[in-house]
């Protein structure tokens, strides 16, 4: 029935929430590759879930690997989707940081 559905939505955006802490917290250390398996994890449940806020949020922590990397581009897209949410979302102070984000990304290239 519909309980069993809301529980396990419920399990799925835990589960969703701790891999985006675990994703931020291996890039912290220099673990980028696992951060970024991580947070590749709890973006794909958002997704699933239409939780656009936290999508949004996986999104903007996974620029932060992705730069570690060297993969300017990738951080520059990543930023761009979190954007296009936060936009969508009205939350305009988090299209201002984004947007300084992104302006720094750019000086990089």
């Amino acid at each position: 029935g519909a309980g069993v559905g809301a529980v396990g939505e419920a399990g799925a955006a835990a589960r969703a929430r701790a891999l985006d802490a675990v994703g931020v917290a291996r890039a912290r250390v220099d673990r980028f590759d696992e951060s970024m398996v991580a947070l590749e994890q709890a973006l794909a449940t958002w997704i699933e879930l239409g939780d656009r806020l936290h999508e949004g949020q996986t999104r903007y922590n996974m620029a932060i690997p992705l730069l570690a990397r060297g993969d300017l581009e990738g951080a520059l897209a990543a930023l761009a989707e979190a954007r296009l949410i936060a936009v969508e979302l009205g939350d305009a102070e988090s299209v201002v940081a984004i947007d300084r984000q992104m302006e720094q990304i750019e000086q990089m290239r």
